[in-house]
């Protein structure tokens, strides 16, 4: 977790701990979000997010790899997030 924390904790995002409803009922999760004050408007963002993640590339992959990968790991423990399943939709079509 300490890993995780130094490469999630960067500048610009924050570490939450918030309770999330699975299959199962809620559980504790901590997540890592976007800090706010960057003068960015999140319409906007989701809008260009697709985008910028066809052109993402990374160590392991590009982004709408990333993407398909958290949509089936969320999808192995009963998860669903509303953000990224718009995001696996724009970026399949």
């Amino acid at each position: 977790m300490r890993n995780l924390g130094r490469r999630e904790g960067a500048a610009g995002k924050r570490c939450e701990s918030l309770e999330v409803e699975t299959a199962q009922g809620a559980v504790a999760a901590r997540v890592w979000v976007s800090a706010n004050g960057h003068g960015r408007d999140l319409e906007t963002d989701r809008t260009e997010l697709a985008p910028r993640l066809r052109a993402a590339h990374g160590v392991v992959g590009n982004g709408t790899e990333y993407v398909r990968t958290v949509v089936q790991a969320l999808e192995l423990h009963g998860l669903r997030d509303a953000l990224i399943d718009e995001l696996w939709r724009r970026l399949r079509s």
